[in-house]
């Protein structure tokens, strides 16, 4: 599987971790999972998506688009994009996609700036002991 979805705050933010190439198929699942995550928290989810072993998405923008709910979820907060030295075409589809999907998104080049743009996005997260734990 091309991709690792666990909590890294447990019913706060989300860990995704892109791994390879990854299918049309692959991604709808990708953004099935991702998105029932969200709808069984009864809190605003965030999302850390690292996109650092990342290679290929599929480039077909229309079956990319079709392949995702246009419905955002009530409980979705920002994502994050980790995209340390993403070459301008994938930059680009990656915001193509998070634009379908309505998301608020960000994106930084380590982990480390991810946490911090949460943390200033969501000052309550500030009370959560992840800030200094390290993502892995």
């Amino acid at each position: 599987m091309p991709y690792q979805i666990s909590w890294y705050v447990e019913q706060r933010v989300l860990r995704i971790n892109i791994i390879g190439k990854i299918d049309i198929d692959e991604f709808e699942r990708l953004h099935t999972e991702s998105f029932s995550f969200v709808e069984t928290s009864s809190n605003k989810v965030h999302a850390i998506v690292d996109l650092s072993q990342f290679e290929a998405l599929p480039t077909n923008l229309r079956m990319l688009t079709s392949a995702t709910s246009e419905e955002k979820s009530h409980n979705q907060g920002m994502t994050i994009l980790v995209m340390p030295n993403m070459n301008g075409v994938l930059r680009f589809l990656c915001s193509v996609v998070m634009q379908t999907l309505r998301l608020e998104y960000r994106v930084c080049e380590t982990n480390e700036q991810a946490v911090e743009i949460l943390n200033r996005v969501d000052p309550n997260l500030r009370e959560l002991s992840f800030i200094d734990t390290p993502l892995t």
